[in-house]
């Protein structure tokens, strides 16, 4: 820091101008930086949403795949049993899974 003469008012005057300008330059990147923390951290838990749902699609697809595969061991389904719920899989991971009355559940 450069020695300040305080009798020299024009000196004092631009010593706290530079400084003002300083400060509100900190504060507009500290507003900056804040901002692109909190789009960051919205953006993190849009995506850690959508990858709980895929994660939780897929056990219920696999679920649905492994009953159907114990049961087909078992020789107690038919091929069409199993087609269903091969389709109904597919459905729970798309997204589309679709009643009788072609509603969606």
């Amino acid at each position: 820091m450069p020695k300040l003469n305080f009798y020299d008012t024009d000196a004092v005057k631009a010593f706290l101008l530079n400084t003002l300008v300083e400060n509100k330059e900190v504060r507009e990147d500290v507003d900056f930086e804040r901002r692109q923390s909190q789009t960051w951290f919205t953006q993190y838990q849009a995506q850690k949403g959508r990858a709980e749902a895929a994660e939780a699609k897929i056990a219920a697809a696999v679920s649905t795949l492994t009953v159907t595969l114990d049961a087909r061991s078992a020789g107690t389904v038919t091929a069409e049993d199993v087609d269903q719920a091969i389709t109904d899989a597919l459905a729970l991971l798309t997204g589309s899974l679709k009643t009788e009355g072609g509603a969606t559940k």
